[in-house]
């Protein structure tokens, strides 16, 4: 059940965004995978996409067990994702930044 947490979304809010707007309960119906979703954050929410990166390197640096990370995304940010069994929260977040980095850095 999630809690969401306007103290964390203010602290975290490209992450927060993409959460709640884009990877909601709801995404299956909307989205054709993860990657269209995260895809539409980084084209349609574009200012708040520059910052992506920067807050998961702020929030892995605080080094957060998985469970307080899950935590963190699922119950705080209403993160709806759950990446696949071999796939941690941090390593799933270092790639989401690397991906709306490399869209954003394309024309």
């Amino acid at each position: 059940m999630s809690t969401w947490c306007e103290r964390c979304a203010l602290q975290f809010p490209a992450l927060a965004l993409l959460a709640s707007e884009f990877l909601h309960a709801d995404w299956p119906d909307e989205y054709e995978d993860v990657d269209d979703a995260v895809h539409a954050f980084a084209t349609e929410r574009q200012g708040l996409a520059t910052r992506l990166a920067h807050e998961v390197d702020n929030l892995l640096a605080a080094r957060l067990s998985e469970e307080q990370l899950e935590d963190m995304l699922v119950d705080h940010l209403g993160l709806a994702y759950r990446p696949g069994r071999k796939v941690t929260y941090a390593r799933w977040l270092e790639d989401v930044a690397l991906k709306v980095n490399g869209l954003m850095a394309s024309p």
